[in-house]
């Protein structure tokens, strides 16, 4: 399974993401990859950059044998015409329950980083040249995903506590009718009283 959240947004220029998480468990199996992701993907799709999905991956991999790796990586993933390469960076060992997963961009780079439990110090997984295209809408993602390679439940548990963004500039999708919308949100926060 892979399931995310996205807030709805767009991020244009240079950007921070942070997210935050805690209580990350997952049921022991035999073979695959549990945990969660922090992910920004670009709206570029040009032939010589196209589209670039980079995730900082906190979990488990899984190999036959009972070998298990706890660890922390970059993942960068380019889409262009034609042609998909996935590439891993900085994997490290680490078994921390809980973190900071962050993405910056800082011009024509983007860095992946980490710092796992309460640390204010993030580590670097990983530096990459990209475009300074903006994010597609709903492109700054949480994501939670298992990969099983034999038969099996797959549980994953994770409390995601902060989501921070901040960026030159951020949009919105336009709302067809923001008073209907109000409405509907007004009714939700009452039945929540």
């Amino acid at each position: 399974f892979d399931t995310w959240l996205a807030p709805r947004l767009r991020v244009h220029g240079d950007f921070d993401v942070v997210a935050e998480f805690d209580g990350l468990s997952w049921k022991d199996l035999d073979t695959g990859c549990q945990g969660v992701n922090l992910a920004v993907i670009t709206e570029d799709i040009s032939e010589d950059v196209g589209k670039i999905h980079c995730r900082v991956f906190r979990g488990v991999h899984l190999a036959s044998g009972n070998v298990t790796s706890d660890l922390v990586q970059a993942q960068v993933h380019r889409f262009q015409t034609g042609n998909y390469r996935a590439r891993v960076y900085g994997t490290a060992a680490e078994e921390s329950a809980s973190g900071r997963l962050r993405i910056a961009r800082r011009g024509d780079r983007i860095y992946c980083l980490f710092a796992q439990q309460d640390s204010p110090q993030f580590r670097v997984l990983h530096e990459e040249v990209v475009s300074d295209s903006s994010l597609v809408m709903d492109g700054v993602r949480l994501m939670s995903q298992a990969i099983v390679e034999t038969a099996g439940d797959a549980e994953l548990a994770v409390v995601w506590k902060r989501l921070s963004v901040r960026a030159e500039r951020m949009t919105d999708r336009p709302v067809a009718n923001p008073q209907q919308l109000i409405a509907a949100l007004d009714r939700h926060r009452l039945r929540l009283r």
